[in-house]
């Protein structure tokens, strides 16, 4: 058992640090227990009785407290992690190390306690939580049988590798939350999801366009999520839906770069394939970077400036860099739908404590090719589609970390979650529904021009900062809006 001391905590801050506790044992399955010491005096006697690896310091604490405090840490031989608002935080530093003391400039709210424990006595390296599989077999037999009356029978479940694929209908949905993300995919075969049309919006199968069957999986994908979402609530867990990408054509190439672990759930449905590939993976906040401001405002879809300029210089440093290609920005405008038409699609995807961004770069065959060849330092006709969707996909990936580098620099820490990359002979139908607002960049080079979509969903923002308008008329939508799962 793990023993985590509260001291000096107001009724909220108590109900918060019961509250984080009970999420963390439901989540990781542990036992912890709280003390709370109303002086420094008891919490030095908790001190002595039992080790501590979290403490959690509330209100003010005077300055006989914070003597006795000073005496009974200096004794300690395993020094815990200390939590503290900025009443204390500059007592605290004289005689608290700052590896072990974690300022909580916002207070102590129940996410950030939350966080805390899990940073403290959370294990990096946590296997997958065989809960969260058996919710999305759950969820996805559920949500098709409910939908279609079809029956879903699912076969082995394995851990895979990444691989590129062929697919014809493929979608993706990018989650994060409580220290894990991932995403689920599924691809299917045009027929079943015509079928799905058929059963779902009650139309004929001539009738049945790309544009629908786009629709139709990302509602479905839209469900699924929904549903594990709503069930794994039980356990504590808080899931959030961060991206949606569907895309359509026949035997088209898809590549995914995600992070983690794949797990493959094959389903067969009316002598059809339907696979469900569920990425998996952990993470860690630094706890200095949360801002509690996101949790709290209400402020969302800023396209915030910063962002925009960080995103700028990405292309044109890795432009210069990965292709020697040297580029300009030139005007953007605003991007206000993602259902279009193209030969590749290479996506890059990214979540932190203050929002998150989306790269989406969409070609046509000549520039699909002409870049690629760049890349490869091969001539364009003997380029193939496997070669765009690795080469170009490669490409977009080194644009995304040098954009997260230059966030971070600036306050706005992003993790990467989710990159796909998808090409095929012949014309790509696609759709992507997130939240937030987006450009198009682009830019003149001394080839061609070149251009990708930028957005950003920037919850802790300032309204100062954003730029939305001076590209968009005053009445303009959000680019696209995630549907709520």
């Amino acid at each position: 058992m793990e023993h985590v001391l509260l001291i000096r905590g107001c009724k909220e801050t108590k109900e918060f640090a019961k509250e984080a506790i009970q999420k963390f044992t439901g989540i990781f399955t542990a036992e912890i227990s709280l003390d709370e010491a109303k002086t420094s005096s008891q919490a030095a006697g908790f001190w002595s009785s039992r080790p501590y690896k979290l403490v959690f310091i509330d209100q003010k604490l005077p300055n006989e407290d914070m003597n006795v405090l000073t005496g009974a840490y200096g004794k300690l031989e395993d020094k815990p992690l200390v939590v503290s608002g900025p009443e204390n935080l500059i007592e605290l530093q004289a005689f608290i190390p700052a590896k072990h003391l974690v300022p909580a400039p916002h207070g102590l709210s129940k996410g950030f306690i939350y966080d805390c424990v899990r940073s403290a006595l959370g294990s990096k390296d946590k296997k997958l939580d065989p809960r969260v599989l058996a919710s999305i077999l759950r969820s996805v037999m559920s949500v098709i049988t409910t939908n279609t009356t079809l029956p879903l029978s699912p076969k082995k479940i394995e851990a895979v590798k990444s691989k590129a694929e062929k697919r014809d209908v493929s979608g993706i949905c990018a989650f994060s939350g409580d220290g894990i993300q991932g995403t689920i995919s599924i691809s299917t075969t045009e027929k079943l999801i015509t079928t799905f049309a058929e059963k779902m919006l009650f139309a004929e199968a001539a009738n049945v366009t790309g544009e629908m069957r786009n629709d139709l999986l990302n509602e479905i994908l839209n469900q699924i999520l929904g549903a594990i979402r709503q069930e794994l609530q039980q356990f504590g867990y808080e899931l959030n839906p961060t991206n949606f990408l569907v895309v359509n054509g026949q035997q088209h190439l898809y590549l995914s770069r995600s992070m983690g672990k794949y797990y493959d759930m094959p389903f067969i449905c009316e002598q059809q394939e339907f696979d469900v590939t569920f990425s998996y993976d952990v993470y860690s906040e630094f706890l200095t970077n949360r801002d509690e401001r996101a949790e709290k405002s209400h402020k969302k879809n800023l396209l915030d400036v910063r962002l925009v300029n960080c995103a700028i210089e990405a292309v044109i440093e890795t432009l210069q860099s990965a292709l020697q290609i040297t580029a300009k920005h030139i005007p953007d405008s605003p991007v206000t739908e993602f259902n279009q038409q193209t030969m590749s699609l290479h996506c890059g995807h990214g979540v932190g404590t203050r929002g998150n961004y989306t790269f989406n770069m969409s070609w046509f065959e000549d520039e699909a090719r002409f870049f690629a060849a760049k890349m490869l330092y091969m001539p364009e006709a003997e380029i193939g589609i496997d070669m765009i969707a690795d080469s170009c996909g490669e490409l977009l990936n080194q644009i995304a970390a040098a954009f997260r580098f230059k966030a971070e620099a600036i306050g706005f820490p992003f993790r990467h979650v989710f990159h796909g990359d998808f090409a095929r002979e012949g014309n790509l139908e696609y759709m992507m529904r997130n939240r937030g607002y987006y450009l198009k960049l682009q830019f003149k080079t001394d080839l061609r021009p070149f251009e990708l979509t930028f957005g950003v969903e920037s919850a802790a923002s300032e309204m100062i900062f954003n730029v939305y308008e001076l590209f968009a008329p005053a009445d303009a939508a959000p680019a696209a809006d995630a549907q709520p799962a």
